[in-house]
């Protein structure tokens, strides 16, 4: 996948889930990627609205990838290197493993924290986030 392109370390990705698929309403979902970009340099991905080719550009090189838990983001875990962080924003009605099962084939750290039931969705803490982002492994470069 990543050949032709020209793959450099960066932070990290937050991976939209925004409304497709099964519903997963992260209400401050956008909060939280802005969030990440602006303090952290994490780039933001909608795979609903980009090609292959932009989605393996913003991929290649994070040390992180962060978003609500769902199969939107194995986008990034298929590039994210053996030690790369994979952070889970996970919905308070629901849990699954597959994430972390495939985080631990590939040889990647797994977080999550638990939003909280807010009306239609849930919402998650912008400093739980960034407390457990400290907490995860850094890439030996």
């Amino acid at each position: 996948m990543l050949a032709g392109i020209d793959v450099k370390p960066h932070p990290g990705v937050y991976i939209l889930r925004g409304r497709s698929g099964v519903l997963r309403h992260l209400k401050n979902e956008i909060d939280i990627a802005e969030h990440l970009r602006d303090t952290r340099g994490f780039r933001i991905l909608d795979p609903m609205q980009e090609d292959l080719a932009t989605i393996i550009r913003t991929c290649a090189g994070a040390e992180t990838i962060v978003g609500v838990e769902g199969s939107h983001m194995i986008h990034g875990m298929l590039l994210l290197p053996k030690g790369g962080s994979v952070l889970i924003i996970q919905p308070p009605d629901r849990f699954g493993t597959v994430i972390k099962d495939l985080a631990d084939r590939d040889g990647q750290h797994f977080g999550f924290v638990v939003g909280v039931p807010s009306g239609d969705g849930f919402t998650s803490s912008i400093e739980e986030i960034e407390r457990t982002l400290d907490m995860m492994p850094k890439l030996a470069q």
